[in-house]
Order: structure tokens, then C-alpha cells, then sequence
């Protein structure tokens, strides 16, 4: 057993378990716990027979792993393409945004009104690529990378990937299941004009020739720790499917000649009759004092209700412009009750609205299936003034939750929105149940 492999398996037995084994409690608090620092150290002759012994106890580091090529034939041509299209059936950005909501749930991902986790070809065409705005709760925020490189069967695994990770003494090896093999690493990168930065990299070598990977950075704006696990960065490296089951660059979907759109969600449109569109039109007429509701004036985001990034989740984004001419940008979502959270309504919205110890969430019961929580969160606008957001969820009968944001639009708002918290929870109960796919 090379050093950094014991190095990595001594750090990998001392950390926490994964989030998917922990309660909500702890996955808030890991969320705003500072980042261990993983430190260098010298391996004495006894530590290092008692780690590995450990190894062999865990079966952790099976023999055969470092320095091999992994067993498995590389993807025919049809299914790894580079004259095709990135992601043909949308398999990656799927598997990516699913993995985000379900590893990471004290993370937003905001899309900026863009197709979520849309992957694209590098400049060389030898790998495909993606990236995404994370917020977290206390104003932190990170960018996630993505990518999945070229298939090269038979090459050397744990080269390859410690030239791509470019690793010095900072990396750390592992077998995975399924024959797999596991790099991570943590350091520090220094963006121009900006200080350090803190970096995860959590790289997967796969028995199809192809190596993935997830990077965690932090933010050129934001304070310089990663509000995040290594293990939540690798959950989302375990979930890239591999060329197998979904092809990269291989053919789009055939032609069926129908001049039909086609679906944009699990079952086609997400508002399809405009349900959705008028209860919250109803809702601000009844409830917004007199507000104009309207489109924001953002390229990609359309006056519609859309499938949400999330898996199970719809979202519509509107202006509200009041009669004193301030103007406020209205979010509304719809989502399924998440998987790995307990399918308890205070624990599902604990875990939406990143509450914790110091933040001020509150929580009430209007019936028995029905609990919610309001927040209101100082912040700053781009211009650095402190503002208000109010935001408020409900949880439904349909083991699902809807929520609004309410929020100063740009520089045109008033710190604090003119609408209340009660008043937005009665605006929630406007929104009718909808499907939300599987």
C-alpha cells in the first residue's frame, strides 16, 4: 500500500459518516460547520501497521487497485461520439441536478434561468462539461464543475488522474465498488484579483475507460471555506452514469416528423391548462396590495411556470411592481417531499430552508398535514445594501411542499418587501396540488 493511500483511507475512518446516514439536525450543522483542514503527516512504523491492518480488517483498499488499468471494455463508438451532441438524452444534467438535491440539501442551485447542469463539450472535444451556482444558507457560495473525460482503456488509472488533478502530496487513493477507483483531494487556488480559494476534487475512474469528476469551489465572492462535505462531492461523482446506459455525443433523439413541441418535463408541459399561473395571479390580486404581477425582464425566464432543477419540482418567477413604483421579484415553487430526508413535514422544511441555531426560522401548524415555516434573511443586494427577503413554505397533503420568495428586484425595491410573512402563507394556500413526476 502506497503512502497517500494510507493517508487517504487514516483521513477517510476519522471523518463523519455520509450525509445520506445522518439526521437533519446534523446535516444543517455540517452545512455551516467551518471545513476541516486535512493535515500532512508522517506515517510511524506502528501507526502505519495498525492502518493497515484496518484496511485489510474493512477491506477497504482491495489489492490490485493502484497503478492498474480497471477491467471493462470502452465504449463503442456510438456511445462515446465527440462529433455529437454533449449530453443526446439529457442522462448527465439529470443525474447531476438529482444528485445536488438529494447529497446537498442545504444548497440552492440557481440556474440563472438557464437549462440546469446543461453539459458541452471542452475546446479540444475530449471531455464533456458543466457547472452551477450553489447558495448556501448564510450568503456563502459555491461553484460546482463537473466533467467526464474521455474514455482511455487500459491506461493507467491513478496517473491519469493525479495529472488531472495535478496532485503533489494532497491526494488521496482508494478502491471504489464495482471496481472503481477513488481520488480526492483538497487544496487552495488563487482566481485573478481575488485571494485563496478553497477547492474539493472528488474523481472517479470507471471500467469503461472514462474518468469523472466533481470540483467544489468557493465563489470568488464569498468567504474562502466550503460549506459542504467531501463525501457530498463524491455521492455526486458516484452518480454519473457511465457510457453503457447513457451514451455521450451519441445520436439526439430520432425525428418522429411530428411538428408537435416536445414535453419539456417528466409529463410535458408543467403548467399545462395555466392552473398554477392563475391561482398565483389570483393569490397577488387578493393578497399583494394592489401589485402589478408581470414578467421579469430576464433572458430565459418566462411568464410560465417550468420544471425545476430539482427532480419533482416546478418554479415560476415573476415582478411585482407596487403603486408606489417599487418592484420586487416573486419565486414561487412547487416540490416533492426529498427522498433522504424523513418524510416529516417540520424535517422537510428545516432542510428547504437551511435553518439553523441563529437563523430565524419560525414554525406553526395549520392542520394536521399541514406545517410551515417563514424566514426572514438579512442580506445584501449587489450594490452592498442591507435588504430583507421573506420567504415562507407550506407543506400538502401530497407529501410535497410549495413555497414564495419574496425579494427586492435589483436596486428598484424597498429593503424590507411590503408584504408579510402571514400574508405570503395565505398566498401559498392559493396554489392548488399539481403532479409532480416521479
Amino acid at each position: 500500500m502506497r503512502e497517500e493511500e494510507v493517508r487517504g483511507l487514516f483521513a477517510r475512518t476519522l471523518e463523519t459518516p455520509p450525509v445520506p446516514q445522518r439526521g437533519t439536525d446534523q446535516i444543517i450543522m455540517a452545512g455551516r460547520g467551518v471545513v476541516r483542514r486535512r493535515r500532512t503527516f508522517t506515517v510511524g512504523g506502528s501507526v502505519l501497521a495498525a492502518v493497515v491492518a484496518v484496511a485489510v480488517g474493512f477491506n477497504v483498499l482491495q489489492s490490485g487497485g493502484g497503478g492498474a488499468g480497471l477491467d471493462g471494455a470502452g465504449p463503442t463508438a456510438a456511445q462515446w461520439d465527440p462529433t455529437g451532441p454533449a449530453d443526446p438524452l439529457g442522462d448527465y444534467s439529470g443525474a447531476v441536478g438529482r444528485a445536488v438535491a438529494e447529497s446537498m440539501p442545504q444548497a440552492e442551485h440557481d440556474d440563472f434561468g438557464e437549462p440546469p447542469f446543461a453539459f458541452a463539450w471542452n475546446e479540444d472535444r475530449t471531455a464533456i462539461v458543466t457547472e452551477g451556482y450553489l447558495k448556501i444558507s448564510g450568503g456563502d457560495a459555491l461553484n460546482l464543475d463537473v466533467t467526464i473525460q474521455e474514455p482511455r482503456p487500459g491506461a493507467d488509472v491513478d496517473e491519469r488522474m493525479e495529472a488531472l488533478a495535478e496532485c503533489a502530496d494532497d491526494c488521496a487513493l482508494s478502491d471504489l465498488e464495482d471496481g472503481r477507483r477513488l481520488l480526492t483531494k483538497e487544496d487552495q487556488v488563487t482566481p485573478d484579483d481575488f485571494g485563496p480559494r478553497t477547492r474539493y476534487q472528488a474523481m472517479i475512474a470507471r471500467p469503461d475507460g472514462t474518468v469523472a469528476t466533481a470540483a467544489l469551489r468557493v465563489d470568488d465572492n464569498s468567504p474562502g471555506t466550503i460549506a459542504l462535505t467531501m463525501d457530498q462531492l463524491i455521492e455526486v461523482a458516484r452518480a454519473l452514469p457511465e457510457t453503457s446506459d447513457a451514451p455521450v455525443g451519441g445520436p439526439a433523439p430520432e425525428d418522429t416528423g411530428s411538428s408537435e413541441a416536445p414535453p419539456d418535463g417528466p409529463d410535458g408541459p408543467a403548467d399545462p391548462d395555466g392552473a398554477l399561473l392563475a391561482a398565483v395571479e389570483n393569490a397577488v390580486a387578493t393578497f399583494a396590495g394592489g401589485a402589478e404581477l408581470s414578467r421579469v425582464p430576464y433572458e430565459g425566464l418566462e411568464y410560465e411556470f417550468t420544471w425545476g432543477s430539482t427532480i419533482g419540482s416546478k418554479v415560476f418567477h415573476g415582478l411585482l411592481t407596487f403603486p408606489d413604483g417599487k418592484k420586487y421579484q416573486l419565486t414561487v415553487e412547487i416540490q416533492s417531499f426529498r427522498t433522504k430526508i424523513p418524510a416529516d413535514g417540520r424535517a422537510q422544511l428545516e432542510a428547504r430552508g437551511k435553518c439553523g441555531a441563529s437563523d430565524d426560522c419560525d414554525y406553526s401548524t395549520m392542520l394536521p398535514d399541514q406545517t410551515v415555516l417563514t424566514k426572514a434573511t438579512a442580506a445584501e443586494d449587489a450594490n452592498g445594501r442591507p435588504v430583507t427577503l421573506h420567504r415562507a413554505w407550506m407543506t400538502r397533503s401530497d407529501d410535497s411542499f410549495a413555497g414564495i420568495f419574496i425579494e427586492p428586484f435589483e436596486d428598484e425595491g424597498s429593503a424590507v418587501p411590503p408584504v408579510s410573512l402571514d400574508t405570503m402563507v395565505a398566498m401559498i394556500g392559493e396554489i392548488p396540488l399539481t403532479a409532480l413526476g416521479s
